[in-house]
Formats: structure tokens, sequence, C-alpha cells
């Protein structure tokens, strides 16, 4: 079969230029498919091609999914969204954009859902919202709230039994936005919309029929009639027209079927724009349309007979070679069927057929990869499915449809083709013309056509120019077109439109410029404005891993002055689901030397392999003062994405630490690198990098690198080095297998601090004698300022200030003299100076003073001690005088118990009988006996001798004291050195006994 397709021109305009480019270039030009959403519309040529409708599987639940909607619901999401609703309860929402596809459960009831209807119901709320019905005779509204990044659920009507099915429009113009039918097991249509002037849901029966309602839709079918009707059918097989408003509602029979209705159309089949036909299908394996005659009844006529039942249709404009609209109808032969009216008669001819048969079938366009427009379906065994028509053809893809820029800018933008029902053949591009909307001269001045294959560069009005880096493209193949906008450039929009054409088809794409002059504040920087540029085009991606992809954007939108900043942001489209960049994704600056950023992507485990195409989107915003807006550059490039398991060897780069880091000028530091092996990679990296600064140093251990081993990079800063954020970009390449690691540092400035030290550090002093000491101070890094200065002792553990305290202004190589005269014990003293500055810097120095007795002196005047030293020499005196006392006792005891053994012993040897002998004279043993007990004289024997008296003994050793000192002094000092201890009291209590002996005697 083929189908002759025909795309309308968008304006006068250009339907003149397009119809000057067929008589003047003589090649044939047509096209057919337009470009990938988003991209601006392609417009389309005349041309014949050959149809080929392709089936897939969307997705499976486990139980029967029983009515679905296609939609735009989440706005932020290209295409379209599909919502179904099913007897487990749940409302699924699934999206894909050809590659893969993703089910979420968004909500789920207490009951089966039945039916789900899509409308705009809330006109301030971006996006549509949806209303689902069942079991539980509630209807419940469901919307995506970005705000709070949920999805909201509210209960806003409810029956009092079951609901079959729920329609969407605008029945009344006077109520803003869309109303709400719903019918059920309660036999009664109920009326629901928004009252805005209460912000609440109202409600409304508006009809009772005599039995169950199973079917309702809504639609303009009349168009005299304020708004759109409403049509009802259930188990009296009867077929119901509703119009009317609030309280004013009118209803006609208009059709009775020998049995149940399945669904209910409106569609404007004849070409009569006063009335619409009505189509109705069911048990009756009929499908019937019904005409509104000059009478006012509604004659019938089959369209089509069909073997099982006619569960579903959809109306549409699918066959340009017929006037009016076509039928795509499904039923329970399994069979896809479209119908077109020939004359008098209907045609019909199966599209596709399946095994199971269909009950639902929905149009949108929710498939990213497919150009135009696609069919769900559901399938009886809980299978969601979609049909679609493919021509052995190609698109020509670019992924902006306009562009802001500047006069003397150049940028690159991305053409891509793209093949359908397996085209493979080479395409050639070429710009064809460039159409200066703002300018009077003809158009034909600005039209260059070309054979195909040849490269153009095309100037528009002299202003602007256009080179390729490849004219000749297979599908799924994009090159980089690079467009200079000349600085003589006026402001104006200008058209582009690049043509892909092979011998016998031919695309082309529009892309818009819109040229302005650059604002002033930019006027004095070397501004080249903002060139996206991705490395590597062909990335790898292991699936539930994550990458760094590098985008280069060109300009210098952070030197902006007279408070003008930018911002930079970067988004993804056409990605299959569960590839995203991650919110929290790291990036650099725009400056002169590096303004590369890492944008960080990742793969869910449940994307599948494959190869993908990405659009990358950044945009640029700059304001004034922070708040007005002047300009937003947007700029898009083509990423080939290729999604590998993780099965595939692959391998990650890890950097340790991995944050930023905050660094003093001057400092050193060391980063480690190293691979993470994937599936058993082993190949040698090669590292290299690049510095956002050429003042940087860097050292790397190792440029290559490999999975069983790190290398070190470690980074030199210098004293002068300017306080700035800095970067390096690591990039490690094996077989044109990129990874990116991006190294953060700040570089701050040198904090102006003082150095402190005291001299000596350690001194010996008398007690009581001081003890001088310098303290000097240094200014560091232009230090100027006054600091507070304490001594602290180390036994205190610096918590208390000494009795010294001093502020002292550091603004030179000062010193301060310090003196310490209050130490008069002896030992040995651990002291801290400690300076600190305003309590945010400090610093100490540690030294020692070690205090010795005080030395004796001559005169009695020199040896005064203060009353511990007093107190303590007092006490020795005590000591010492008790323990000589004691010693003396145990000696002349142990003297007086010899003396008498001696005697007796004597004695007794006198009486043993011997030889007589002479008795010796009464002198002799008088001498022995005085001299028996005087037992101390020993210790001064040795001083005087033995033959001398013993005061003569200590008579002598005091005339060699000094004779400045006191005698008890003397004395004291005489009977420790003497005794040890004994002294003067031991002294006098031997002379008393001497003196008393020679009395006696």
């Amino acid at each position: 079969m083929k189908i002759l397709k025909v795309n309308r021109v968008p304006n006068k305009q250009l339907l003149l230029v397009l119809s000057i480019l067929l008589v003047l270039c003589p090649s044939p030009i047509s096209q057919s498919v337009s470009g990938l959403p988003p991209a601006g519309d392609s417009t389309e040529l005349n041309r014949e091609v050959d149809e080929i409708w392709r089936y897939t599987d969307l997705w499976a639940n486990s139980e029967q999914i029983n009515d679905l909607v296609v939609a735009d619901i989440l706005p932020a999401v290209p295409g379209d969204e599909i919502i179904t609703v099913s007897s487990d309860y749940w409302v699924s929402l699934i999206t894909g954009n050809g590659y893969s596809w993703h089910s979420e459960q968004i909500y789920r009831d207490g009951f089966m859902l039945s039916a789900i209807a899509v409308g705009n119901f809330y006109p301030a709320h971006p996006g549509d919202e949806i209303v689902v019905v069942g079991w539980n005779a509630t209807v419940t509204m469901l919307y995506f709230d970005s705000a709070q990044n949920r999805w909201h659920v509210e209960n806003i009507y409810e029956d009092w039994n079951y609901l079959h099915d729920v329609a969407v429009g605008d029945i009344d113009p006077d109520i803003p936005g869309d109303e709400i039918v719903t019918v059920g097991d309660s036999f009664r249509v109920s009326y629901i919309y928004y009252d805005q002037s209460s912000s609440d849901w109202e409600s409304e029966i508006i009809w009772t029929d005599k039995d169950y309602l199973g079917v309702v839709t809504v639609g303009e079918i009349e168009d005299e009639s304020n708004g759109a009707e409403i049509l009802v059918s259930g188990g009296s097989y009867d077929i119901t027209l509703l119009s009317g408003t609030s309280g004013n509602w009118y209803a006609k029979h208009i059709y009775h079927d020998s049995t149940f209705i399945n669904e209910l159309e409106i569609a404007e089949l004849d070409g009569n724009e006063n009335t619409a036909e009505i189509l109705s299908m069911g048990f009756s394996k009929n499908l019937i349309m019904l005409t509104k005659n000059s009478t006012g009844n509604w004659d019938p006529e089959l369209v089509w007979f069909d073997k099982g039942n006619v569960n579903d249709l959809v109306a549409g404009d699918f066959s340009d070679s017929n006037a009016g609209l076509e039928l795509i109808a499904i039923g329970g032969t399994g069979k896809i069927v479209m119908l077109s009216p020939q004359g008098s008669s209907w045609q019909n001819e199966t599209l596709y057929s399946i095994s199971h048969y269909p009950f639902k079938l929905v149009m949108g366009d929710f498939d990213l990869f497919h150009s135009g427009m696609e069919f769900a379906m559901l399938e009886s065994i809980g299978r969601l499915s979609a049909l679609y028509a493919e021509y052995y053809d190609f698109s020509l893809f670019s992924p902006l449809e306009t562009m802001t820029v500047f006069s003397g800018e150049r940028f690159q933008l991305d053409l891509m083709v793209i093949s359908n029902s397996g085209f493979s053949e080479l395409v050639y591009l070429s710009v064809e013309n460039i159409i200066d909307s703002s300018s009077s001269r003809s158009k034909l001045d600005y039209v260059t056509c070309t054979r195909a294959g040849s490269e153009v560069r095309t100037n528009y009005a002299d202003h602007i120019e256009i080179d390729f880096d490849d004219t000749a493209l297979v599908p799924t193949n994009f090159t980089a077109v690079t467009v200079t906008i000349l600085e003589s450039a006026p402001e104006g929009e200008v058209e582009l439109i690049f043509v892909g054409a092979t011998e016998d088809i031919s695309h082309y794409t529009n892309i818009t410029l819109k040229i302005v002059e650059p604002p002033q504040h930019l006027s004095a920087f070397d501004f080249n404005g903002v060139n996206l540029v991705l490395e590597p085009r062909i990335s790898y991606l292991v699936a539930d891993y994550s990458m760094n992809l590098l985008a280069n954007l060109q300009g210098k939108l952070n030197e902006l002055q007279n408070g003008v900043a930018a911002t930079v942001s970067f988004s993804l489209e056409n990605a299959p689901l569960g590839v995203a960049i991650l919110q929290n994704y790291r990036q650099a600056v725009l400056n002169d030397d590096l303004s590369k950023y890492l944008i960080t992507i990742r793969a869910d485990t449940n994307v599948p392999e494959g190869e993908y195409h990405l659009i990358i989107k950044t945009q640029a915003v700059i304001s004034e003062s922070g708040q007005q807006e002047i300009l937003i550059l947007d700029r898009a490039r083509v990423l080939q994405l290729i999604v590998e398991v993780l099965g595939s060897p692959d391998f990650l780069l890890k950097l340790i630490p991995q944050n930023e880091v905050t660094l003093t000028q001057g400092d050193n530091y060391r980063w480690t690198v190293s691979l993470i092996s994937l599936a058993g990679f082993s190949e040698n990296v090669m590292i290299t990098s690049e510095k956002s600064n050429n003042a940087l140093k860097f050292i790397f251990s190792a440029t290559v690198l490999n999975p069983y081993q790190t290398i070190t990079l470690e980074l030199n800063t210098t004293d002068n080095l300017a306080t700035d954020k800095y970067y390096l970009i690591l990039t490690a390449n094996s077989n044109d297998r990129y990874r990116y690691e991006l190294i953060s540092f700040k570089i701050e400035a040198k904090t102006p601090t003082f150095k402190m030290d005291v001299e000596p550090k350690a001194v010996t002093i008398e007690a009581g004698k001081p003890a001088n000491l310098k303290v000097t101070f240094e200014p560091q890094d232009g230090f100027y300022g006054n600091v507070d200065l304490g001594l602290f002792h180390d036994d205190a553990g610096f918590t208390e200030w000494r009795e010294f305290a001093q502020t002292v202004l550091v603004n030179e190589l000062k010193t301060v003299d310090v003196v310490i005269d209050n130490l008069t014990r002896p030992g040995l003293y651990n002291f801290t100076f400690k300076a600190d500055f305003n309590q945010t810097y400090s610093t100490s120095s540690h030294f020692s003073i070690t205090v010795t007795a005080p030395t004796g002196s001559n005169n009695g005047s020199e040896g005064e001690d203060d009353g511990d030293e007093e107190s303590t020499i007092s006490l020795n005196l005590a000591l010492c005088s008790i323990i000589g006392v004691i010693l003396l006792i145990i000696i002349v005891a142990v003297s007086i118990i010899i003396f008498k053994r001696s005697k007796q012993g004597r004695l007794e040897k006198s009486k043993a009988p011997g030889p007589e002998k002479r008795p010796r004279g009464r002198g002799a043993e008088k001498r022995r006996v005085e001299r028996g007990p005087v037992k101390p004289r020993k210790p001064a024997r040795a001083r005087a001798g033995i033959d001398r008296p013993l005061e003569q003994a200590f008579e002598s050793e005091v005339d060699k004291k000094d004779r400045s000192a006191s005698k008890d002094e003397d004395y004291f000092k005489l009977g420790s050195d003497v005794f040890k201890p004994g002294g003067k009291h031991e002294y006098e209590e031997l002379n008393d006994r001497k003196i008393a002996s020679k009395k006696k005697d």
C-alpha cells in the first residue's frame, strides 16, 4: 500500500521560497518524516513512500489492564506518557523512548479501577490532571506536584454504586477548564466541575436511565449548541444524547442497538462541519455510524462488520489520498483494520493481527525516537503494546529549533540522520537557503541551490558563514556544523534550512537564529559566546555505575562586571529510562584557562544494553545585579551513549580524597589515583591532565596505570599563588574509553601571624635574686597588631595568668625585657610565655628557672633568711640535738658496761692463786678510771690530737671560722659538720661532765 504524505507549509513566505527551490533545483526535493522531538518541525515536501506497520510490546501487568490514556502529564518530560488502571487497584505511569519502557505505580485504590480520563481541570496548574473511577464509586483526581516532587491525590466526588466509565470535556464554556461526567450502576449521569469562586468541587445529577450505564463520551457534535455534548449508553442498549448547561439539561434517544454497546466515538467523517458523526460499536459485531439528517434525526450506516466484537477505534487523517478522516478499529478477532470511505462505501484493510484480541486503542506521541503518532493498545492478557507506521526513509534531526546568538559569535550545532524501517543509505548535507525575516530584499538573493553531496558555504547578507565537519552521513551518525555570526551582522531573526538528500529523497529541518547585540557589559571582553563541546562524543557507560562527561563551555561569562553574572545549568533529553544526570554534579566555572564542566551521568541496572543518542542541553542565564535577566543562551549537542552490562570489561577512575580541599599558599598536597576494574578489566590506561592555571605545579608518580597499581599526584603551591578556586581534570584513556575526574581545591591566603621566642631557655638563680629574660617578637606575612603576653606556670596547666601580663605592639622585630624576681624557694620551675592576638591566633614558648639556696656570708646581716628558712633550720637543729643526745646516752651506757666488766674481770683475776705481783700505784689506777667513760674524745682526737684537751680541740676549730658570724651559728655549723648531728648542745653536756669529774678528783 502506498500513502501520499503531504504536510502543510507553515506560512506563505516559506511556501514561496520552496516553490522557487522546486523550480531552480535540478534534483527532486521531497520530505516525509520530521526530526525527533524536541527538535523544530521539519517542513515536508510531497513524496510517495512505502508504509510499514511496526508492532512492539511495551509493558505486561500481572492483572488485567482495564483502561488507558495517552497525554502529556509531565511537561518536564519530552513526549506523552501512558497511564493505565487495572484490576489490581493500581494507577500506573508508563514512559519510554523507543529503546526501553518503564512502569511506575503512582496510586493504589482499595477497589478495582475501571476507567481513566485526562483533562485540564485546574487551568493554573501546568499540564493535565487525571481522573479515575471504579468499584469504590469515587472519582479520584491525580496530578504531579513538581514543587513537592510527589503525586497529589484528591477524592472529588462519590456516587452510591459502582462507576463504569468517565469522560472529560469543555461542556460549559463559561466554566474555566474541563468538566467531568461519570456513569455506572447508579443508573445516573453525574456532572462534576470545579467552582473557582468557592475553590471547591460541585456536582449535579443531570439524567437518570432505566438501567445501568456503562459507556460515556464527550465531544462537540452540533455546532449550534454552546459547548460539548454527552453521549451515554448502557444496559438499555440505547444511545442518549445530553446537552445543555447546569440546571438545564436536554436528553434525546438517538439509536437503539440489539445488544450492549462497548464504545462510543465522535468524529468528523463526511466533511460536514456543522455536525459530527457518532460511531457505535459493541457486541452486535457491527460498527455503526450515525449521521444527523435534515429533519434532526440520526441515520445509521453500517461501516464494518467483524466476526468478533468491535471493541474500540480511533479517527484521524491517516491517509492523505482520502478527503476527511480514516478509522482504525480493533476487535475480538485480533485484527487492526483501517477503514476509509470510498465513494458511497467503506474500504477496509488489515494493518496487523495479534493472537490476543485488543479491546482498547488510543493514539499519541509517546515514542521519542519515532516520528509521527503511535497507537497504544490493551490486550486481553494484561499486555500493553504499540503499533505505528514507518516508512523506508530517514529524518534529519537537530536538538534545538531556536537559538539566541551574538553578532561576532562562533558556535557549533549538531545534525543527525535518523533511520526509519531499516533505512541505511548515505545522506548528503547542505544548507539550501538562509532567509532574513527582517530584510526587504528579495528572498531570491539568499537562496543557493546545489546538487547533493557538494560542500556548501553560504553567506547570509555576507554576515553568516556555515561549515560542515562532514557532509555525508549514514543513519544514526551526526556531524557538527560550525556557524559564524560576523560582527557586522544586524539584529534580527534568521532561519537556517539544512537539507539532507539522497538520489530520490530529501528532507530539511529549520533552525531559527535570534541575533542580538552583546550587552554593553560584555563589550569590554573578548567574548566568543557559549559554545558547548562534549568530550568525548561517543561514551561508554556500564549499567548501575556512573561516569563523568566532559562539557566544554567556551566563553568568559564569569568575568562579567558591573553586577552582571551568569549561571549555567545542564539537562538531559531523549535518554532511556534509568539514564539521568545526577543533580549533585560538580562543575568548574567559566574562565580563560579552563571552562570545562564534569557532568555525572548514571545508568540504573534496568537500562538495557544498546546504543543511545542523548541530547545534552545547557542554558546560560545572564542577569544584572542578581535580579534583572538580560538574556538566556541555549545550546545543545548530541551524545552517542553506548550502555553495556556489567559483563563487559570496563574501568572507573577513583580519586582519594574526592571532595574539595582547602589549602594555604605554599602548601603541598597529595592525591591517590587508582582504577576500579569491572568484569576483569586488566588493560593499561594513560593518565593525562588539564589544569585551570599554568601557575599550578603537579607531579605524577606515573602516567600509566592499571587496576593493580595506584599513583600519586602531588601539588606544590607557591607563597604568591593567587587566592582562588582551581581545578585539575584527570583523563584516563584506554582504547578510546575515557573516564574523567575533577580535582577541585581552594587556595587561601596565608594568615598574617607572628613568631615569639624567649632567651635563655634555662637560667639558674639564688633564692630571692631576679631572673632576667628576653622575649622576642617577629611579625610574619605583614602582621600588625597588639599582642597580649602572659606568663603561665606549667604545673597550673596554663589555666591562670600569673603576676606578669603585658600588651605588646608587634609591627616589627621587637624584644621585651622580662624580670622574674619573686622566686625565694629553692627548686626547678617550668614556665611558659603565651602570646595571644584577639583570641584568633596564639603561640607560646617554654623556659625553666632553677633556684638554689642562698650562699652564706661573713657578717651577720648577710645571712638572714626568710621565715620559712628559719623554721626549717630550727627544725633541723632540734632533730639533730635529739638524735645526738640519744647517741650520747647509748655510747655512755655501753662504755659503763664495758668498764664494769673489765674491772670485775681484773678483780677476779687478782683473787685467783698465782705468783705474787706488786700492786700498781694509786695514781695510775685513778687515771684509767677517769679516761674510761670519755668516749666522745675519739672524734675530737682526729682534729686536736689525743693529748689535747677537748676544750682546746673545739677552740681550734672555732678559730678557723669567720669571726663575723654569730657564736650560735658557728656552733650549729660545727656541730653539724663534726657530729652529724650533735652540735652545741652535745658539746656543752660533755663539757659540764668533764668539769664535774675534775672537781670530784
